[in-house]
């Protein structure tokens, strides 16, 4: 999808459609689940030079712990769940290189999720707080180089594959 108003108004036309078909619905469970692979290759090549890591990933997010392994040849993920006010959020991300055929890349999958109580009248208001969660999130690992890379994809109009799902930098 294109930016996150497509996404949320595709969802609630949708939503809609079930409304007319089986009238009253309770959703049990509503989510958003945002991924993101980060090719560092295929963007290395299009901005024309070699990129390291910690340009494309803010070093937070990449940062092994100290004297365990250096960043080359090593794979990890990391995974984070937290109860928040409305919901839960699970984050997991990490870099995952020398899998044969997949490209060196690192992984943001991100899933924003709550248990309904309320009526589903105020989806649309839900998701859009979802997205934006994911938004802020996904706004601290990106590097300086990997918004660069971003920004002349948007500019050039066209959307890549090496960014899966949404690009959160289209609101």
């Amino acid at each position: 999808h294109i930016s996150r108003d497509d996404i949320i108004s595709q969802f609630c036309s949708g939503l809609d459609e079930l409304k007319s078909v089986f009238g009253n619905i309770s959703p049990l469970r509503l989510g958003v689940r945002y991924v993101n692979i980060i090719d560092k290759n295929k963007i290395s090549e299009e901005l024309g030079y070699n990129l390291d890591w910690n340009s494309l990933v803010s070093e937070e997010f990449i940062k092994l712990p100290h004297e365990i392994a250096n960043i080359a040849n090593t794979n990890y993920m990391t995974e984070v769940r937290s109860n928040l006010s409305e919901g839960e959020l699970a984050l997991r991300y990490g870099l995952v290189q020398n899998q044969g055929t997949t490209p060196d890349h690192f992984r943001f999958d991100l899933d924003r999720y709550a248990e309904l109580s309320a009526s589903p009248d105020n989806i649309s208001e839900t998701l859009q707080a979802f997205t934006q969660d994911i938004y802020l999130l996904f706004n601290t690992v990106v590097g300086d180089k990997l918004k660069e890379w971003m920004t002349l994809e948007k500019a050039k109009g066209e959307s890549n594959d090496c960014i899966v799902s949404n690009n959160p930098f289209n609101a």
